[in-house]
């Protein structure tokens, strides 16, 4: 189990090295973290909408939670609590950011331009804000 405060400074981790990453012009692997940080964020707030210390992190840990071992932050978003208020409140930052998808770990170098990438990690900023 990955406890929730640490999951929170694992999201904030992700998007400053994304941040850092945008601005050396890496923008594949920036876009890639700022996304990840969300699915960490996300994750976290599933935590205290749940009452949970932690989130699962193996195999025995996601028995009878199936529904919660993924990547896709519209899931993820639904089992958070606060769906509703994150598509009223924030549309546009969730329409971009909701696009994020773990297999962009692989994307080749090249593949996403500076304005995809700044798009995603303002729109990740201001969501994990508000998370």
């Amino acid at each position: 189990m990955i406890e929730t405060a640490e999951l929170r400074r694992m999201a904030e981790a992700k998007l400053a090295d994304a941040i850092d990453l945008y601005r050396l012009g890496r923008y594949d692997s920036a876009i890639y973290l700022g996304g990840y940080g969300l699915e960490l964020a996300l994750k976290a707030r599933i935590c205290d909408t749940l009452n949970w210390d932690g989130f699962p992190s193996d195999t025995p840990g996601f028995r009878g939670l199936q529904s919660f071992r993924t990547h896709d932050l519209s899931i993820l978003l639904r089992l958070s609590g606060i769906q509703g208020r994150v598509e009223d409140d924030f549309p546009d930052e969730w329409e971009t950011a909701s696009c994020w998808r773990s297999e962009w770990r692989y994307l080749a170098v090249g593949s996403v331009d500076e304005e995809q990438c700044l798009e995603l990690i303002e729109a990740v900023a201001v969501l994990m804000e508000s998370i």
